[in-house]
């Protein structure tokens, strides 16, 4: 056996727990009674031998662990803990009831959620740290989906954490982009007749630019109407909202097109409203009205705020507070 570094090398302490790797920490029974009473239960209930008139409790776990439970319960400096080191001491915190532990782990969910949104949601799910769980959920957008590889997997069902937390941003996904195709919440022609245009079936239009005009890719004709050939007075109405096209700068339907393409698997308004992500595609139009490449930019700031409109729709992952099962097998047993 050998003895723990300090302050778990204390002579005048009063119990030793020593670790499956043969480190034996000096401890006093005190400070744990007062971190939890569970865990003074089993220092009684397991004190197994003597070693130098002092009592042994054997634990499962090796002196790695053991040192970092001991100095976030003891007066002392906090030890730096991996994800990994906080799932453990999350079910250290659950089977003792060791509150004080509980509120460290809450704090390392937290600065861990932006590093492993997915390792993070797992742990806080399964240890029910709700709070955290939902930053979790939150952060997981601020990355493409194919950047959730969990570092911590947490492995049991099909339906783990995981694959909620997956499906949820795919849903997000799924609603981001469809934001880009949807028109309903186009700002109001009376507004925004600077920026998109319309040209009626019997010639007239308010198209500001036929150079680079372009017809609305969504529910639109195949081909571009300026001029029909054949147009009956007595059948058509030039004033029907349903007998005219959509036009704008090609350059902003080739912005909503690169936005659906990228909020489907990065539901997050931000990456799409970049400066450089709307004016992707050079705008060097010399025919379009000064205040254009403005206008794209104030547009691209109303259909960010759609975008986390429809995300806000989508129901969360179902986040409840579990039984606890002092019962259930145990590492601490």
């Amino acid at each position: 056996m050998s003895p723990a570094g300090p302050p778990f090398d204390d002579p005048s302490a009063d119990l030793i727990l020593r670790s499956t790797d043969g480190v034996d920490f000096r401890v006093f029974k005190n400070i744990l009674s007062l971190a939890s009473k569970p865990l003074a239960e089993k220092v009684i209930k397991t004190e197994t031998e003597d070693a130098d008139g002092v009592r042994v409790v054997k634990f499962a776990q090796d002196s790695k662990f053991l040192d970092i439970v001991l100095r976030l319960l003891y007066p002392v400096l906090p030890p730096s803990v991996s994800l990994q080191d906080v799932r453990l001491l999350a079910e250290f915190a659950e089977y003792f009831d060791v509150g004080a532990l509980k509120r460290v782990i809450e704090r390392e969910l937290d600065a861990y959620a932006d590093f492993d949104s997915i390792g993070v949601y797992s742990i806080a799910v399964t240890y029910n740290y709700l709070l955290s769980a939902g930053k979790a959920v939150q952060l997981s957008l601020l990355r493409p989906i194919s950047d959730l590889k969990p570092r911590l997997l947490e492995s049991s069902t099909a339906e783990n954490p995981y694959t909620e937390l997956i499906k949820y941003h795919a849903a997000c996904g799924d609603a981001a982009s469809a934001v880009a195709s949807d028109r309903k919440w186009f700002p109001p022609w009376e507004q925004w007749g600077r920026l998109i245009w319309t040209s009626n079936f019997d010639g007239s239009s308010n198209i500001r630019c036929k150079t680079c005009a372009a017809p609305d890719f969504i529910n639109e004709p195949p081909i571009q109407i300026f001029w029909p050939q054949t147009y009956d007075r007595d059948t058509e109405r030039s004033d029907d909202p349903q007998k005219r096209t959509r036009f704008a700068p090609w350059r902003l339907w080739d912005y909503l097109r690169r936005s659906s393409s990228v909020l489907a698997h990065h539901p997050n308004s931000k990456v799409v409203t970049e400066e450089e992500f709307v004016m992707q595609s050079q705008f060097d139009c010399p025919s379009c009205p000064r205040g254009t490449r403005e206008d794209i930019l104030e547009f691209s700031r109303i259909f960010a705020t759609e975008i986390e409109k429809a995300i806000e729709q989508v129901p969360l992952p179902d986040i409840e507070d579990k039984d606890e099962d002092m019962d259930s097998p145990s590492p601490f047993d």
